[in-house]
């Protein structure tokens, strides 16, 4: 069995060779395809074997056929969760094996501890039924102090972990929007101009997650028990993270928002939750609110090009790109 093209059976014989190796005795069995991300696969399997037998464990592998690199390189993310587990105030799954790729078909992958938890943006995804008021609220409180746990956090030191600019923030979105309708050009370039020309002072840069949100955390009564998705975390200016957390807040911050959500602190309560637990008294946050649009324009308008190559197009999305060009103005305006 395959699937998009990866040989289900053979990675479940790869899987098990490592977790032999770095555990001696196990195997794992039972693959099971999880339908989240579209960097990779992702699976549930169970361990064997051992005093590990009936473990759970989540494996990640790189999508066959593609270079395993930027987003799409899981050892990367493995690196990162390894490097923050056992730091205080974080929790992240713990890696327990990785393997490195065969070929461009066989590619790399990493198994991490099953954690058990919600996984639930509480103003975007669209369930029947939220948590009372007052899980979603201890769930965002929780999270902005992890937020602040992870900034104060250690820095990699390993060779390749450079710090990524603010101007190569926005020229990465930049780039995205470009490869996107013509009708938005000239707006875009007009936001891209802006936040150039209005780069905020520097300050220290740290770990950062790149789209922390309560959609890639893992919850049980009102805790986050585990952040996950690291696929894009950064060494970079720690305001980024903070102000796109703040953005799944309210509609008025998520155009493409589905819902208000009953008990979610506004902005301004997880900042301050934020700074409570030692996060930093940030300044100019204006322009960061700027970006976070730019970057929602970006993601939305190439969420929707994908779509619309699809056989059967989802209409939900078609109409979530009518948000693109509210996004950059709202970006300009507040950079005028």
């Amino acid at each position: 069995m395959t699937t998009n093209s990866l040989d289900i059976d053979h990675m479940a014989a790869r899987a098990s060779q490592s977790a032999a190796h770095h555990m001696p005795g196990t195997g794992v069995t039972g693959l099971q395809p999880i339908q989240r991300g579209a960097s990779s696969h992702t699976f549930r399997a169970t361990l064997t074997g051992a005093e590990h037998h009936g473990r759970r464990l989540v494996l990640k592998v790189a999508t066959p056929g593609i270079p395993p690199t930027g987003h799409r390189d899981v050892l990367r993310q493995a690196a990162i969760q390894r490097h923050l587990t056992g730091v205080a105030g974080i929790e992240v799954p713990a890696v327990l094996f990785t393997g490195e790729a065969e070929s461009l078909d066989r590619p790399p992958f990493f198994a991490m501890a099953h954690v058990p938890g919600d996984c639930l943006e509480p103003i975007m995804d669209d369930v029947e039924v939220l948590p009372a008021a007052s899980e979603i609220e201890a769930r965002a409180r929780h999270a902005a102090r992890m937020l602040a746990a992870v900034h104060a956090g250690p820095v990699p030191q390993t060779p390749g972990t450079a710090s990524v600019s603010l101007r190569d923030e926005v020229e990465k979105w930049a780039k995205s929007l470009a490869t996107v309708g013509a009708e938005i050009q000239v707006p875009a370039r007009r936001t891209r101009d802006a936040l150039l020309a209005n780069l905020p002072r520097s300050v220290p840069h740290t770990v950062i997650h790149g789209d922390f949100r309560l959609g890639n955390t893992l919850c049980t009564d009102g805790a986050v028990r585990a952040v996950i998705d690291w696929e894009i975390w950064a060494v970079s200016d720690p305001r980024i993270d903070l102000l796109w957390f703040a953005s799944f807040t309210h509609p008025d911050r998520m155009p493409t928002a589905l819902r208000t959500a009953p008990g979610m602190p506004d902005a301004e309560e997880l900042l301050a939750e934020y700074r409570s637990a030692g996060g930093s008294e940030f300044t100019e946050l204006g322009w960061f609110d700027a970006l976070v649009r730019f970057k929602h324009a970006a993601v939305t308008a190439l969420i929707t090009k994908h779509n619309r190559r699809r056989p059967s197009p989802d209409p939900a999305l078609e109409a979530a790109g009518k948000s693109v060009p509210g996004s950059l103005a709202a970006a300009l305006a507040l950079l005028s």
